[in-house]
């Protein structure tokens, strides 16, 4: 009887039939997958023991000409003082060491490995393995590391030699616990002697050194931050002749350890973050489309209900009971139900193997929790569904008084719940596009903002230290230069995004001496530096671009912003300048050569950073070279990796920009799909709903085309009726578009000037879109574009 029931109404209705079950599983879906990401994410370091009592502490230093340095570490004198202070029970740190590993003859640089205390392994277990801390010659490594630097075939027991820190026996091969965002890949025991200028860095309250965690007395399980405050007030020395106190240049903070995974942007960070800017955009994305889908499944499956309704008015008025009726109407639910978890479950596997995030998010949870949670959405869904048919009957059929005709009561009701449901869907559709609009606004001016150097036909890669050697380098470079035209290699120390670069102060005569303590980024590269990234020649052009033979004097390339920062107002000025640097081995002169326009070094900040790029013949961190076109790409990445080590990693720098922008253009994708979505949902609603009041007006449109009116004329008034909800939804989808579009743009340093603009007309747009719709909705149903006109006498 049941499954009768659901073929004839699929028969009568076929489209809105299979629209109502696939939104609605579309919907289970999006939901079950939303619910899960939302577990996940809450039990990442909630399985710790006392973790509301746990922090981790923080660090920002606000440099004098207004600029801050964030750091996830902090310094040494600190972890003392919150050692000592009565509200803490235990500080436990873990220090990051860049060392070389010495591997078959072959030295590995800039390994990382982390020193770590006993309270550091006791508060935040970071391992699968319950382990104690590791002992003063041992080290745990994972299998990763093993992999990347080792490859050893049975590493337990083998001995890892880390150069100057010491050879250690691999005690361990641990695992990443699944539920800690912690990183790391190897963990040997923290010592002071392992600690370069360790005596020096006790003392030192201006620079971060360790990553540290306090668990605060069970008496204050939460951290006051006036603490840090009172701390720095109390402790931290003033810097002879500067012109700030300690408190003004140093600030600490606390976040509590389930809020460390969320990504703060921090340059130093260790441990695997989440973008919660995503995690809320994907949060409202799902809502939305529930909202959405739902009020879409009410509208849909009215129709279902309308084309039933008149046999069950007919059964009604012959004697049957509303028990009986209400039996007979509900017979569509269940295999309406069974149908779309059918499909729902169906569109799930589908996506496992497609899709590695859903795989990757589903195959971390144990089997019980995903059936609970599954289940538990499917039952939200069907008492959803439940609800639509009871209401319907609710409305149409058992509400209607014996007074009143059925057509007449049905035409009201049609009335009030097309404009309500018209007013859902409109404020849906419109807030997602408004929101889409101005995010991918965004996104676009940030993805091809100018950032001072070129992007294209360039390509990048890390040098290992234990490959390379210079003379390598530019003999590569010159087969290059031979075969393919390219330019020659330029070596720096930085890439762009890439945050390890140093800050110093610089001096000259006419400075004043408030100016003293102005920080500057500094960068070291090559004398090709500025030919193959593009930068702009402001002057200098005439000067040969070479490192200094005097170790006491630094050639060096110096940007716009620099020139600003020494109070100078001339490029003349600067080039005949001579800066001296205070470094920890002793005064050192700056010479300008070359002054470039400002570049972005990754940061994305308002206002330009002064920077000094020093010239010098050596090494560096990273390789970029240039070439002509697209064509050229493969085969110089193919030399390249060639005559390079096997696990090379060589990327253009579009690619590291596109990298980079990567949870941009995922938040940008979710939004797109939920405005798509939005309007798919919003348009099938639309042509329902004015279908539904075309037929319901139909007797009226009839008598004025009876005395003369025109197309126009029925169109017009048509629309009228509309009005009201639409400029009502229209204006409410402003507010809470400007609201959640505002919100989203705070991430941002600069917003692009046309963000607003394009927004608002992408709502405008919308809503001509809709009001189309309804024209054209009348023309079809009204057919007198296709009725041929009768000759008059």
């Amino acid at each position: 009887m049941f499954l009768n029931t659901f073929t004839n109404d699929i028969k009568q209705k076929p489209a809105a039939a299979l629209l109502a079950i696939i939104i609605t599983a579309m919907s289970l879906v999006t939901t079950f997958l939303i619910v899960m990401l939302y577990i996940t994410d809450r039990d990442i370091e909630r399985w710790l023991p006392e973790h509301q009592r746990l922090y981790r502490i923080e660090s920002q230093f606000n440099l004098p000409n207004g600029d801050s340095v964030r750091s996830a570490q902090i310094p040494f004198p600190l972890v003392e003082a919150l050692q000592k202070h009565p509200h803490i029970e235990n500080v436990g740190y873990a220090y990051r060491l860049h060392t070389h590993l010495r591997r078959q003859g072959s030295v590995i640089p800039r390994v990382t490995v982390f020193a770590v205390t006993p309270t550091f392994m006791a508060q935040l277990h970071p391992f699968r393995e319950d382990l104690p801390a590791p002992g003063p010659h041992d080290i745990y490594i994972t299998a990763d590391f093993n992999r990347h630097y080792l490859g050893l075939a049975d590493p337990l027991g083998k001995i890892v030699d880390l150069g100057e820190s010491g050879q250690f026996t691999i005690k361990a091969i641990v695992e990443p616990h699944p539920d800690s965002s912690l990183h790391l890949p190897a963990a040997i025991a923290f010592t002071p002697e392992r600690i370069a200028g360790y005596p020096d860095k006790r003392l030192d309250w201006y620079d971060s050194h360790v990553y540290a965690f306090a668990r605060l007395t069970p008496s204050h399980p939460h951290f006051d931050q006036q603490l840090l405050a009172s701390i720095v007030a109390n402790n931290a020395p003033q810097i002879p002749g500067a012109p700030f106190t300690p408190s003004s240049f140093l600030t600490f903070s606390a976040k509590n350890i389930l809020d460390m995974h969320y990504g703060d942007g921090y340059a130093d960070e260790f441990v695997k973050t989440r973008e919660k800017s995503l995690l809320n955009t994907l949060y409202t994305a799902a809502l939305f489309v529930l909202f959405t889908t739902v009020a879409n499944f009410f509208n849909i499956n009215g129709i279902l209900n309308a084309a039933r309704r008149p046999s069950l008015h007919i059964k009604r008025s012959l004697g049957a009971s509303s028990a009986q009726i209400l039996a007979e109407s509900l017979s569509l639910f269940l295999p309406q139900f069974l149908a779309t978890v059918t499909l729902a479950t169906l569109l799930l596997c589908a996506l496992f193997p497609l899709s590695a995030d859903v795989s990757e998010l589903l195959l971390r949870q144990p089997m019980t929790r995903l059936l609970t949670v599954f289940v538990g959405v499917t039952l939200s869904m069907g008492l959803m569904m439940l609800l639509s048919h009871l209401l319907s009957l609710a409305l149409f059929l058992f509400g209607n008084p014996a007074s009143q005709t059925p057509n007449r009561y049905e035409k009201q009701r049609v009335y009030y719940l097309n404009r309500m449901m018209m007013v859902v869907h409109l404020l849906v559709a419109g807030t997602t596009v408004y929101l889409w609009a101005g995010v991918m606004t965004q996104h676009h001016s940030a993805m091809h903002a100018d950032v001072g150097y070129q992007k294209a036909h360039r390509l990048t890669f890390a040098l290992d230290e234990g490959f390379y050697t210079l003379s390598s380098v530019r003999e590569l470079q010159h087969r290059l230069q031979e075969t393919a035209g390219t330019s020659a290699f330029s070596l720096s120390s930085w890439q762009p995004f890439d945050m390890s670069r140093h800050i110093l102060n610089v001096q000259h005569a006419q400075q004043q001496v408030q100016d003293q303590f102005t920080a500057i980024n500094t960068l070291s590269a090559d004398k090709y530096f500025a030919q193959v990234w593009g930068l702009k020649t402001l002057a200098g052009q005439e000067n040969t671009l070479r490192a200094s033979t005097d170790d006491d004097v630094c050639h060096a390339i110096v940007t716009r912003a620099f020139m600003d920062a020494m109070g100078q107002k001339t490029v003349d000025e600067v080039l005949n300048t001579r800066y001296y640097i205070p470094f920890p081995e002793g005064q050192k002169a700056l010479r300008v050569l070359r002054i470039v326009e400002n570049f972005d070094l990754g940061e994305h900040l308002s206002a330009p950073q002064p920077l000094i790029i020093f010239i010098n013949d050596r090494l560096e961190k990273f390789a970029t070279v240039a070439y002509s076109n697209d064509q050229q790409e493969a085969s110089i990445a193919a030399q390249i990796k060639r005559h390079g080590p096997p696990d090379l990693s060589l990327q253009t720098v579009q690619a590291l920009h596109n990298r980079h922008f990567h949870n941009d253009s995922q938040m940008l994708n979710v939004i797109t799909f939920t405005a798509s979505m939005a309007l798919i949902l919003m348009v099938i609603s639309t042509l329902v709903i004015s279908l539904s009041d075309a037929q319901r007006l139909d007797s009226t449109l009839k008598i004025m085309e009876a005395v003369g009116g025109s197309l126009a004329t029925n169109v017009v008034f048509f629309l009228q009726q509309h009005v009201l909800p639409m400029l009502f939804s229209l204006l409410a989808s402003l507010a809470l578009g400007g609201l959640l579009l505002r919100r989203w743009l705070q991430q941002y340093d600069t917003v692009a000037e046309r963000v607003y603009v394009n927004a608002f007309a992408a709502l405008l747009l919308l809503g001509l879109i809709v009001v189309a719709i309804m024209a054209l909705s009348l023309v079809l149903h009204d057919g007198r574009v296709a009725r041929p006109r009768l000759r008059r006498g």
